[in-house]
């Protein structure tokens, strides 16, 4: 289906609506689910923005209602490729949905990642075939390399900075993928041949048991960051948060190296840590922490850390 700035998918989108409320009229379905890049020939990213400004007009749409739910991917590669996204298309589609459809929601539906050194080589210097080339098959996951924990915190970061927008939610890729002929085995989630969960499984993990359904409200917080790479003292993002009268604050480290966090107001809290440590630090699993009188901790590679005080008694 040609783009053409989110005309012909509104209109099938508008029956697909009216044909499946026949059956179902519970299902929200959601829209447009568009793949912004930024740059190139084709400048998709203005092609997105249009498409998006297009969807979400109700006018443009046979019951005159906004749709509930305006969900999009990323593929941003790391750090700063989000903080590039958001600037270029999640502030300007979030300032188009306040103007022109106030009661819609925003979802991230898929943070595109994926690791490139996503297969074992043993001692060979040699890179990864493509997935879906034969030769690709029965290669094992690579559990040595840090890849899986940056991806891990670049889709944290994805999470901690659109909650500041207010997302309803924000979702990984992929579960489980492997080697030919199956299906991108860099973004997996799993280790596609023994099952068990990778930094990214237990990011979104720790996530979900730390934020649940739970009304949030976020509260500035300062944390200063420490260690032996160039990037240490840039490497903390903070996100403080207030559920159900509860303090908590959610840390990401974005540096390959060990980091130490300072938290001035977290004495005597308790919480999870997600971090690149060990011989297969992707498929480490997340500790339980407790600053014991404590405002530092030390972290490892692309630590995840949530904290919060404790319950009062």
């Amino acid at each position: 289906m040609q783009p053409e700035n989110g005309v012909e998918y509104t209109k099938c989108f508008d029956q697909w609506k009216a044909e499946i409320a026949k059956v179902n009229p519970h299902v929200v379905l959601i829209g447009p689910e568009t793949y912004y890049m930024s740059g190139g020939k084709r400048n998709p990213g203005v092609t997105s923005m249009k498409f998006n400004t297009y969807f979400m007009t109700a006018s443009n749409h046979a019951d005159g209602k906004s749709p509930p739910v305006i969900s999009n991917h990323n593929a941003v590669g790391d750090f700063d490729g989000f903080d590039k996204w958001y600037s270029e298309f999640a502030l300007p589609l979030e300032a188009a949905r306040q103007k022109l459809a106030p009661q819609s929601e925003c979802v991230l539906n898929e943070v595109v990642l994926g690791v490139n050194d996503w297969c074992d080589t043993g001692h060979k210097a040699e890179s990864c075939p493509n997935w879906q080339d034969s030769a690709s098959q029965g290669r094992a996951a690579n559990r040595k390399t840090l890849s899986w924990n940056h991806d891990a915190t670049t889709y944290a970061y994805n999470f901690a900075r659109l909650s500041e927008l207010g997302y309803l939610y924000v979702s990984s890729d992929q579960l489980v993928g492997g080697p030919w002929p199956d299906n991108y085995p860099s973004v997996s989630s799993l280790d596609w041949q023994t099952g068990e969960p990778n930094a990214k499984y237990w990011t979104v993990r720790l996530l979900a048991a730390v934020f649940g359904k739970r009304s949030r409200q976020l509260v500035q917080a300062n944390v200063s960051a420490t260690g032996t790479g160039a990037d240490a003292s840039s490497s903390a993002h903070a996100m403080g948060f207030v559920q159900d009268g509860q303090k908590g604050i959610l840390v990401l480290s974005k540096a390959a190296d060990p980091t130490v966090f300072s938290v001035p107001f977290a004495a005597g809290w308790e919480g999870t840590l997600l971090e690149g440590v060990g011989a297969e630090p992707g498929f480490t699993p997340p500790r339980a922490v407790h600053m014991r009188g404590q405002t530092e901790i030390r972290v490892g590679a692309y630590a995840v850390l949530a904290l919060w005080e404790p319950p009062k008694r």
